[in-house]
């Protein structure tokens, strides 16, 4: 009786009424930026932790460095084991079916658990260059293996506003790294505490991760049909979750024997249904083309950012110090410049989840980022060398680093938003556009990066002493 009297008394009091709204606000606020949070904390362990946390290694212990050899090295073997991994997520949908919720979900868990692992093992022995190798293979798996297939579920089963703190916390990852190693060594030569307590520290943020990803797949936060209240909203959600699963069920693998054997005698010609199995599987990777150009653009500053300018930025710092490729100058140039980018790019993820970028607005910022590419690329040829060593130069070279970084960040999170908000477009082709661009930026970006790291660990690319 007394619950209903305090009924009676919120229905005749406007007061009461307005304190009801105001904590429902209040909660729905508290809500959304738990899930924020929670999302971004993911990001900061499945994404390029591990590959940042080497980059790093490098410019503060010159003695491994060996003239930038070191990063050419693991951008090369790196770029071999994401080509493997490519392979095997582009003949999956052949072999298996379409890659399932279940299996994204798992394979993620599994990558954020690679990552940990990674960081924990360099903690304890990262003078060793086997380690070092091996580790730099694990972080390029975590890191293209979150472009594959992270960043593909959360875009197309969560809510699309989502890939944005995950993608920032991917980068916040490469912010944290950047702080930290900085405080370690400001000039790259002198350090503050040992590389050891670095990746500890590393390894402990990383494990939060892992904690916010178990807390999400338990409550299911974030998730299209739990978001979607109205029944209309939750039918349509649940119809285009079963068009996504009935591309797996509507072509057999070849792991089905029996199913390919009827398959291809119901039709007559054998060869004839293989190259339609083959073409279902395409579709997989499908891009309606009012999503094309934003796959293209962002694709190419994936390769600017990810396979130029992190193989020959180093060489490109020491291009810059007047007096030898060994001297202060440029150790310190290619510091502040890493630093920079590794502030930057989440910074510029974080600003593409404020608004929508207009389309026009969105191409010219991807001219931009590959103006300032050229521009690193330049100072590493030794073009206008008079130029890099002067103290414009290098400010120039630092500025177009962290620029280059910063627009990466912001161009890839808003063509994966472009692909999560389209809402006039299938869930399935939303899928497929996402798992194109994702493959496409890990085979493009790999393959580049094995290039230019045989080139820079071979010697052909290297700095020139004034």
């Amino acid at each position: 009786f007394g619950s209903s009297k305090e009924l009676e008394r919120q229905f005749e009091d406007p007061f009461c009424w307005r304190n009801s709204g105001q904590l429902q606000a209040m909660t729905s606020t508290c809500r959304a930026g738990f899930t924020y949070l929670s999302f971004l904390a993911v990001g900061t362990s499945c994404g390029w932790f591990v590959v940042n946390g080497l980059y790093n290694l490098v410019a503060n212990e010159p003695k491994i460095a060996k003239g930038g050899q070191l990063i050419g090295e693991i951008n090369r073997n790196g770029a071999v084991a994401s080509l493997v991994l490519c392979a095997f997520f582009g003949g999956y949908p052949f072999l298996f079916g379409k890659i399932s919720y279940r299996v994204e979900r798992w394979s993620s868990t599994f990558l954020i658990l690679l990552s940990l692992a990674s960081l924990l093992l360099l903690s304890v022995a990262w003078q060793v260059p086997a380690v070092v190798q091996l580790c730099g293979i694990f972080g390029n798996i975590v890191g293209n293996g979150s472009i594959l297939l992270l960043f593909p579920l959360i875009a197309t089963n969560y809510s699309g506003w989502l890939v944005a703190p995950v993608r920032a916390g991917t980068d916040l990852s490469s912010m944290i790294s950047a702080f930290l190693a900085e405080a370690q060594s400001s000039n790259g030569v002198d350090q503050r505490y040992p590389t050891w307590l670095l990746f500890a520290f590393y390894t402990g943020i990383s494990s939060m991760g892992l904690l916010a990803w178990c807390v999400i797949l338990k409550y299911r936060i974030g998730l299209r049909s739990v978001l979607d209240d109205a029944p209309e909203k939750a039918h349509e959600s649940q119809a285009d979750l079963e068009a996504v699963s009935a591309v797996s069920t509507a072509v057999p693998s070849v792991s089905n024997q029996e199913s390919l054997k009827e398959y291809s005698h119901n039709g007559g010609c054998y060869h004839g249904k293989i190259r339609e199995l083959i073409g279902e599987s395409l579709q997989s990777f499908a891009c309606p083309w009012s999503l094309l150009a934003p796959v293209v653009m962002a694709t190419l500053t994936q390769i600017t950012q990810w396979s130029i300018v992190p193989t020959i930025g180093e060489i490109g710092a020491e291009m810059c110090d007047a007096e030898s490729c060994s001297g202060k100058s440029g150790r310190f140039v290619f510091r502040i410049s890493l630093t920079l980018s590794q502030i930057l790019v989440p910074l510029g993820s974080i600003i593409s989840s404020l608004v929508t970028c207009p389309s026009f607005i969105f191409y010219i910022l991807c001219l931009l980022q590959y103006l300032s590419c050229f521009v690193i690329c330049a100072a590493t040829a030794g073009v206008w060398r008079s130029l890099w060593t002067s103290e414009a130069g290098r400010a120039l070279f630092i500025s177009s680093y962290a620029l280059c970084g910063m627009l990466e960040g912001y161009v890839i999170t808003m063509a994966y938003r472009y692909i999560g908000d389209a809402e006039s477009i299938p869930l399935v082709k939303r899928h497929s556009a996402g798992a194109l661009l994702s493959i496409a930026t890990v085979i493009l970006v790999s393959s580049c990066a094995a290039l230019l790291g045989a080139a820079v660990s071979d010697g052909h690319i290297a700095c020139i002493d004034p």
